[in-house]
């Protein structure tokens, strides 16, 4: 069963949220629903059979689908949380700002995946470069701020562009982990930018003033990161991870196994022990995803997808394998960092690093990776 949380505001927009609920759900639940969480802008309703679920759209971490006071659709699929994380909300935001000013609905908002053409072509020949939207349109200026890709896996650029100079891209960019942090960087720098340009402060001098700011507190960081993991050493700080059975002998097994390569890299912070960190985790996910396929997603792996309409057992699927593949991009990462030549800008004066590069992973590195392989097995 599903509910429909639709957020009315001044009665000009309507946000339509799926919520998958048991399957005894009826208008007696619902009521109370509303009770207890004291909704008083929102209307509620629910679709009892999956038969009467809408053929497109999309569900929870995989977008939402936003409608006017006419119950017009304004957006199909908004950003997928799963893929943008924070920059989804941005776009429903933006768009719901909108619908409750009055105002025309942005052409592109924040969060969305875009192409823009460039006069002259890369080092691969390519005379188009992808990008994400970062902010709405500025009525001061009529351009929005985008984060373009580079042709590595790491950097990127940004800029200003009119929105009539971007084409959208009919779905989301598939990015890594790192360019994710990368645009979230960018999206900061483009809020603190719009908020100095209704001041009246330049755009281009403001932009470099930003990055220079960016670049000390990246410095402290890695100053305090070296800080904190010397002082670690000395006190030869004990990191345990800890992993619930989940009742399956095979998969408590691989647990334990994958646990124990957790310690061993926050013992030893080697790429040595990340590379085998990382293979046990690999090989477990692989296995893991077989076993569900075969025997839970079965219908949905044979399927190919949703088939146009909602289904919670794919967006289960795909949050789950998605999971995966944040955890093991974010592993692969921090290896290529942890081999890479440490530039000496970034390394204490005793010899010590932190990521980026460096011999040595930092301790907030690994402590994020044990809480994410925790909260992943507790599932």
């Amino acid at each position: 069963m599903y509910l429909f949380l639709e957020v009315a505001g001044n009665s000009s927009s309507r946000f339509v949220s799926p919520v998958l609920l048991p399957a005894q759900l009826t208008l007696q639940r619902v009521r109370r629903f509303v009770a207890e969480l004291e909704l008083e802008h929102c209307m509620l309703g629910f679709i009892k059979s999956q038969r009467d679920m809408p053929r497109w759209g999309q569900l929870g971490c995989n977008g939402f689908i936003v409608l006017d006071s006419q119950k017009n659709v304004v957006s199909k699929s908004t950003t997928a949380f799963l893929k943008m994380q924070k920059l989804a909300f941005s776009h429903v935001e933006a768009l719901l700002d909108s619908l409750l000013a009055g105002t025309p609905i942005p052409s592109v908002c924040p969060g969305q995946s875009v192409v823009l053409g460039v006069s002259e072509p890369n080092k691969n020949g390519e005379k188009s470069v992808k990008g994400v939207v970062l902010d709405v349109a500025d009525p001061l200026d009529g351009q929005c701020s985008v984060f373009l890709f580079g042709s590595g896996s790491g950097g990127g650029s940004m800029m200003r562009v009119a929105p009539a100079k971007m084409r959208l891209l009919p779905g989301d960019l598939q990015i890594s982990a790192q360019q994710l942090r990368h645009v979230e960087q960018a999206q900061k720098l483009a809020n603190a930018a719009a908020m100095e340009r209704q001041k009246g402060q330049p755009g281009a001098a403001l932009m470099r003033g930003l990055k220079e700011d960016g670049k000390k507190d990246r410095k402290r960081e890695a100053e305090c990161e070296v800080q904190a993991a010397d002082a670690a050493d000395g006190k030869h700080q004990v990191v345990e991870v800890h992993v619930a059975s989940v009742m399956n002998a095979e998969l408590d097994q691989q647990h334990e196994e994958c646990a124990a390569a957790l310690q061993a890299l926050a013992n030893e912070r080697t790429a040595s022990a990340l590379e085998a960190a990382l293979g046990a985790i690999q090989q477990h996910f692989n296995f893991e995803q077989q076993l569900l396929d075969k025997h839970i997603y079965e219908h949905v792996a044979t399927a190919g997808g949703m088939g146009g309409g909602f289904n919670a057992d794919q967006n289960m699927r795909t949050s789950h394998y998605g999971d995966h593949a944040r955890i093991i991009c974010t592993m692969e990462e921090h290896l290529v960092k942890l081999r890479a030549i440490q530039p000496e800008s970034t390394c204490s004066k005793g010899g010590g690093c932190a990521l980026p590069g460096g011999q040595r992973l930092a301790l907030s590195s690994i402590t994020s990776l044990i809480s994410d392989f925790e909260n992943h097995a507790d599932r």
